[in-house]
C-alpha cells in the first residue's frame, strides 16, 4: 500500500510548565485525521527544548521530556514503540 500526500506540511508548537517539583504533566495534541479514507500524520522532525533543571548542592537533578503517540503515565525512552523522540538535561552533584 502506498501512501498519497494530500496536504501541506505543518508545524505543531506546544509548551508544557511544571507545575510543582516532580510532577509529571502530559499535553494532548488532538489531530483531526479521517480514518474513513485511511489518513495517516508522518512525523518529519522533532524538536525537544527542555528546560535547564534546579542546581542543587550535593543533590542530582535533571529535565527530561518525551513525546509519543499513545497517553502515558511518565517520562518515557525510546526503548518504548509509541515514543517517537525523548531529551534530557542533567546536572550531576559530583
Amino acid at each position: 500500500m502506498g501512501f498519497k500526500k494530500t496536504s501541506d506540511t505543518i508545524a505543531i508548537s506546544f509548551k508544557v510548565e511544571e507545575l510543582a517539583a516532580n510532577t509529571f504533566i502530559q499535553e494532548e495534541i488532538a489531530l483531526q485525521l479521517d480514518v474513513l479514507n485511511n489518513e495517516i500524520f508522518v512525523v518529519l522532525g522533532v524538536d525537544l527544548d527542555v528546560a535547564n533543571p534546579d542546581a542543587l548542592a550535593g543533590i542530582d537533578t535533571d529535565s527530561k521530556a518525551s513525546v509519543c503517540a499513545t497517553s502515558q503515565t511518565g517520562v518515557q525512552n525510546l526503548g518504548l514503540t509509541n515514543c517517537i523522540a525523548t531529551a534530557r538535561e542533567a546536572i550531576r552533584a559530583g
